[in-house]
């Protein structure tokens, strides 16, 4: 009997010591797992030595995306340097993104910022060598797009002035941009994991007189698994958010269809497109080439037929007799570019 009653008496022992080898075991895992945490995740976290910033870069889907990091708190030269230090970083989240610059593009001299006395903020001014124009339109637009939403991102720029080999950047027909900003380069990308994607494109709206179309530049938020001709349509149909320029298109007018025919794109609309004004300042051929010039911005369009019903329009339209039966060409003699040095 004594025997036994040692026995069990061992075995309580032997448990309790399992026990406590099992905690220290834990122990040391656990703070094994601070001190890695501490030690990789602590230059991450802010401190007061840093702040939150934003930066935007292309994707390999052509979008704009954006990722979170966090800037040192120097002087405001330096902290402009850095953060396009991190633009030309790209994406770290996702190797596979392209470089955000192209391989022989190359900064001619440091940036600088200049200051604005009028609202003591200033103006990033970055200089590229002429290799800038080799890049295709859509490419080139995608690109300003993130570098200025990156640099502006710092509250104390409120714009972003590109020269090109030391001469100011020019649009598509040799215009000047003024300096670029978040109000003529609209972007609000948002992350999704749905096959959403963020684009910008150029749309184009009336101008004062009615006679004329104004460029827009604006990011729109695209289905990838829809024509991407339909959502530039809805935002025809939307309006203008810059000032100086009027809508087009009447907001009751809806888009029934949207098809390509090869390189041809047939946009399908409401009645309300033939019989609704907006203003009888706003002419024909504004409201036409206002549609056909925005549908264009897509790379693979040619033309444009426009459909009322899903039907051909045979009879001459409006006050200028426009023949909608035709396929449209983008009209580039109807547009001001050169206003507030906005263009494509």
């Amino acid at each position: 009997m004594q025997r036994g009653s040692l026995r069990v008496k061992g075995g309580i022992v032997t448990k309790k010591k399992n026990v406590l080898y099992y905690i220290i075991g834990f122990g040391i895992i656990l703070i094994g797992l601070i001190v890695f945490s501490f030690a990789y995740f602590g230059d991450r976290r802010p401190n007061g030595n840093s702040i939150a910033a934003y930066v935007y870069f292309v994707t390999e889907l052509n979008t704009i995306d954006s990722e979170e990091y966090f800037l040192p708190m120097l002087e405001e030269a330096e902290m402009a340097g850095f953060a396009l230090d991190r633009f030309r970083e790209g994406s770290t989240r996702n190797p596979s993104a392209p470089s955000p610059m192209p391989d022989d593009l190359e900064l001619l001299e440091p940036p600088r910022i200049r200051s604005n006395p009028e609202d003591m903020k200033f103006t990033f001014v970055v200089n590229f060598s002429r290799e800038y124009y080799d890049m295709e339109p859509v490419a080139e637009k995608l690109f300003r797009g993130a570098l200025v939403w990156t640099l502006t991102d710092l509250e104390f720029i409120n714009g972003v002035e590109i020269l090109v080999d030391n001469e100011s950047l020019n649009n598509s027909i040799g215009i000047p941009f003024d300096m670029q900003s978040r109000a003529n380069i609209d972007i609000r990308p948002e992350i999704s994991p749905h096959r959403i994607a963020n684009r910008v494109t150029t749309l184009y709206f009336a101008d004062e007189t009615g006679t004329r179309l104004l460029p827009e530049e604006r990011v729109i938020e695209f289905n990838l698994d829809l024509p991407a001709e339909q959502f530039i349509m809805e935002q025809v149909i939307v309006g203008p958010r810059l000032e100086g320029r009027y809508p087009t298109v009447h907001p009751e007018v809806r888009i029934l269809d949207v098809r390509n025919d090869g390189d041809i794109c047939f946009i399908n609309l409401s009645a309300d497109f033939l019989i609704r004004s907006l203003s009888p300042s706003v002419s024909d051929e504004v409201i036409v080439y206002s549609v056909v010039n925005s549908l264009m911005e897509v790379p693979q369009v040619i033309g444009v037929q426009i459909l009322v019903e899903a039907e051909t329009v045979t009879e001459p339209w409006g006050n200028e007799d426009i023949d909608l039966s035709r396929q449209f060409e983008r009209n580039y003699s109807i547009v001001d570019y050169d206003y507030n040095g906005i263009g494509s």
